[in-house]
């Protein structure tokens, strides 16, 4: 999946952080608004580390194993271990240095376990995309981590439109005054109206399928897993093959792999990722378009999303907030799924629309009914 730039391509902002991480001992934390380049620059950071000191013990620490994949793929080669926070904390080894991505989603206590195995620690992340419970709270951030954030401020991934339309859903996540959006003028954000759910499904797979290819997977992202049956489904129906087997809940894991393996035999190009189901390196040789929860595509970005079912009777999160209005929690679930595009942003619905496309600036999207 292409995903990291050059070295020669950070800017002025980003290469003062870099050579930050690198003269101090740390701790450091990187923070910056979706589509800033946070793991961009750790990434950078650990393969100039890794040039630096041969015999260093150094690792890279994610939150999903989705991210892991990522992660993997821009650090070919470079002798670094690659953990979800989850295998790191459980196993005994200690590292000279581990950079942790998606710190806004560890619980302080597993944050204190990465502490403690960790003799320099380097951070990054975003406490406006916080989607768990019982998180540290932004202003509590910079104690625990023992230092403040360096702050990212220019926009690569989100295009202007998508931008404005995220920041009109979610107005809390705010970027610094003077920073630069993406401009690329052949971007845009569809708001497709469908007369029933088969008419907005045969069209969002109709371009996906259209939108992917080989090292460009597209994806298709719910708020939740039942969502993400009934699409799959639908999508089975309209390929004319049998319904996909159901996941499986076996205690805190969710485990898809008779459901993808359904879709591989069928030859049908879609795949469920998140939960350490899946594989990223296989849309590397083959056009494929993956399903996620907006939750397991938290630090991921695809050049064509779509977020469909955006009918009036949506819940964005099923559980309920402990510090945020029930309103504020649900834009938030859907300020993440909007911000997951790089490129062209897909939004549809059947039937009554979601309140929230109705604030949308209309100036920012192209509008088509369908059936």
């Amino acid at each position: 999946m292409h995903w990291m730039v050059s070295l020669d391509e950070l800017d002025t902002v980003q290469e003062e952080i870099l050579k930050e991480i690198l003269m101090g001992p740390g701790p450091h934390w990187v923070e910056g608004y979706a589509g800033t380049g946070k793991t961009i620059v750790l990434t950078h950071a650990v393969k100039k580390l890794r040039a630096k000191n041969k015999q260093a013990s150094i690792c890279f620490v994610t939150y999903t194993h989705a991210l892991k994949d990522l992660v993997a793929s821009g650090l070919e080669n470079e002798n670094i271990d690659i953990f979800t926070v989850d295998s790191f904390v459980s196993q005994p080894e200690k590292y000279d240095w581990a950079f942790i991505d998606e710190v806004q989603d560890i619980t302080e206590e597993k944050i204190g376990k990465i502490q403690k195995l960790s003799k320099h620690t380097i951070w990054a992340g975003d406490p406006a995309q916080s989607l768990y419970h019982q998180r540290v709270q932004q202003n509590e951030l910079p104690k625990v981590l023992g230092t403040k954030s360096k702050k990212l401020k220019h926009i690569y991934r989100l295009s202007e439109k998508t931008y404005e339309i995220a920041s009109t859903i979610y107005p809390w996540a705010q970027v610094m005054r003077g920073a630069l959006v993406s401009v690329v003028d052949d971007v845009d954000v569809h708001l497709i109206a469908a007369t029933t759910q088969a008419k907005e499904v045969a069209w969002v797979w109709s371009k996906a399928k259209i939108v992917s290819t080989v090292g460009r997977p597209s994806a298709v992202l719910f708020p939740t897993h039942a969502g993400i049956y009934d699409f799959s489904c639908a999508v089975a129906k309209f390929e004319g093959k049998p319904n996909p087997p159901p996941r499986e809940q076996r205690g805190r894991i969710t485990d898809y792999s008779a459901f993808n393996d359904h879709f591989q035999k069928n030859r049908i190009p879609l795949r469920f990722l998140g939960s350490d189901n899946g594989d990223l390196p296989e849309s590397d040789t083959k056009s494929l378009c993956y399903l996620m929860t907006y939750k397991s595509a938290k630090g991921l970005d695809f050049n064509s999303v779509f977020l469909p079912g955006l009918n009036s009777d949506i819940s964005f999160e099923d559980g309920k907030p402990l510090k945020l209005s029930s309103d504020e929690w649900q834009r938030k679930y859907f300020f993440v799924g909007l911000t997951r595009s790089r490129r062209d942003l897909f939004l549809s619905y059947h039937g009554v629309p979601h309140p929230f496309l109705k604030e949308m600036p209309k100036e920012h999207f192209v509008f088509e009914k369908i059936g």
